[in-house]
């Protein structure tokens, strides 16, 4: 890299992807903007993915690349070691088989004048299994469809607004705990109309279909619930969003033990709060299963 400083910087945990680079070359390999860098984070997991990286990062038009290689053990801590690594006024975070629309997250940063903390745009999801893609359907207010589908991947943070925050090293939901901290009821957030990113689902390899990685999900509500019970009533309408959110995907897909953990916890959150705010989050935990029932979400 030069001594430029970008306008946007793009952090991507990279870990067993050899032979899944579609998504990843389909943008990577066709942008060349000196306003973007691309920090590539490789969380070494087998023999052959680091070969095919090397070719698919040697056909990059881009000069402003970065490949950091170490055992990192979870996409938290490598997005924090690339995170390390970043020289850009804005940061995003990518998954490796994503696809963000740079373009348009880099004209949402161009034209906005009213100093936010983050942009958050709209996003596609593509199901591999049906070839088919959807528009993430808005619901309600726009911090309520924050919570419900919190992926960071489509948010462009100010780099100074997240300068002392971390991601945990969740196998699982650690982007939702690192927003849960980020705490966007208390910030300027701006939110656009553009498509920030297209979310590609069915693959059997995602996290979402991993018992390991669907067993941190208990872990994942006891630190949200830490910020429910020290947050202020305001705060929590958001915070009991997402936590429910954790709750219902536990349930639906986690293994038994989890499914215990999870319940477990949430009901000794309930009664522990204190009366208005366990109907907060019993009103939320209804609002969950409207939304899934009204936009067919999973």
């Amino acid at each position: 890299m030069n001594n430029f400083e970008p306008v946007l910087s793009i952090v991507v945990p990279v870990s067993r992807m050899a032979g899944r680079f579609n998504e990843l070359a389909s943008w990577l390999v066709n942008i060349d903007d000196k306003r973007i860098e691309v920090v590539i984070v490789h969380d070494v997991g087998d023999d052959t993915t680091e070969c095919e990286l090397h070719l698919l990062l040697s056909a990059a038009r881009i000069k402003q690349i970065k490949c950091i290689s170490g055992r990192f053990g979870s996409p938290g801590s490598a997005r924090n070691r690339g995170f390390a690594d970043t020289r850009g006024k804005w940061v995003m975070f990518v998954d490796s088989d994503d696809v963000p629309d740079v373009k348009n997250v880099l004209d949402a940063i161009e034209v906005e004048k009213r100093n936010p903390d983050a942009i958050v745009g709209r996003y596609l999801t593509y199901d591999r299994v049906n070839s088919k893609m959807t528009q993430c359907v808005p619901w309600r207010s726009c911090y309520e469809q924050l919570a419900l589908n919190p992926g960071v991947w489509r948010i462009v943070f100010l780099r100074e607004a997240i300068e002392r925050l971390t991601f945990t090293n969740l196998l699982m939901a650690e982007d939702q705990i690192f927003l849960a901290q980020f705490n966007p009821s208390t910030r300027k957030m701006v939110f656009v109309n553009d498509n920030f990113y297209t979310y590609y689902v069915g693959d059997a390899k995602q996290a979402t279909r991993n018992p390991k990685s669907l067993a941190d999900l208990s872990k994942a509500m006891q630190l949200t619930a830490a910020l429910v019970r020290s947050r202020d009533r305001e705060e929590i309408q958001f915070l009991g969003i997402l936590m429910n959110r954790q709750l219902v995907t536990s349930l639906r897909r986690a293994p038994f033990v989890t499914k215990l953990r999870s319940l477990s916890i949430y009901v000794g959150l309930i009664i522990r709060v204190g009366p208005h705010r366990a109907v907060i989050l019993t009103k939320k935990f209804f609002m969950i299963f409207t939304y899934l029932r009204s936009t067919n979400a999973d």
